[in-house]
């Protein structure tokens, strides 16, 4: 299965490498699992009806085609699943960005997630916890290296900032239910490398040294307080200029 992932995969981002230079840029938003991303993307839609919003595909591995729930799979037994996990949410990333800049209008695009936490955040944590071995990763680091070379370079970084308790909270309010016994210790870990990632130029890969990122403290309520709204969105919107 990884291999079919990986030939997929392949073919993918060479038909993204030879779409039109005249694409529109790609802005992500990022952050803890449960920062508020969706939300935030949708207040950026509500506000800038300009800018296209790409969320996150997460019905591709909350559902694989019918054969099962990916991310909970993972999550009961992380050893098993970690590879075929970190090969497919990539996939799905990509092949739903292909689709929205070939029939996207507009000339800014804001996604929810990267293939950056993917590796940076999600598999360097699984490889710390030995869910993916030596091996593996040995692999997924020169895999990931070929993706970012032949995929579209985005342009600039939301960092949706959450501390690791609200975070948490905010996911057993969603009430997914693979999600419920999501341990406080895994954020705390998700933040620091978050934090390393996009809040932290001593310790960012090289491939984003010179990619911006605004930071936008999300443990206030944008969700519900129209002043706190109101100033990130100001915030987004000088964002975008200056990329």
């Amino acid at each position: 299965m990884n291999l079919k992932i990986l030939t997929s995969f392949c073919v993918v981002l060479w038909i993204n490498s030879c779409l039109s230079l005249d694409s529109p840029k790609t802005i992500y938003i990022t952050g803890l699992v449960g920062a508020g991303k969706t939300t935030f993307a949708s207040l950026i839609k509500e506000k800038m009806p300009e800018v296209d919003i790409l969320y996150e595909p997460a019905e591709k591995w909350l559902d694989v085609q019918g054969c099962g729930n990916l991310w909970d799979l993972f999550l009961k037994d992380g050893k098993r699943w970690a590879l075929t996990t970190e090969l497919y949410i990539p996939l799905a990333r990509i092949q739903a960005l292909e689709q929205i800049l070939k029939k996207s209008s507009n000339k800014i695009i804001i996604i929810d997630r990267s293939i950056y936490e993917d590796c940076y955040v999600f598999a360097k944590i699984a490889y710390a916890q030995g869910t993916l071995s030596k091996l593996e990763w040995t692999i997924y680091q020169e895999w990931f290296a070929w993706v970012v070379e032949h995929t579209v370079k985005p342009k600039g970084f939301i960092y949706i900032r959450t501390t690791p308790k609200i975070a948490l909270a905010r996911m057993q309010t969603r009430g997914r239910t693979e999600e419920k016994d999501f341990p406080l210790s895994l954020q705390q870990q998700f933040y620091q490398y978050y934090e390393d990632l996009f809040n932290n130029e001593d310790k960012k890969p090289k491939e984003l040294i010179n990619i911006p990122t605004l930071i936008i403290n999300a443990d206030q309520d944008f969700k519900n307080d129209t002043v706190i709204q109101n100033e990130c969105i100001t915030a987004v919107k000088t964002f975008i200029k200056k990329v």
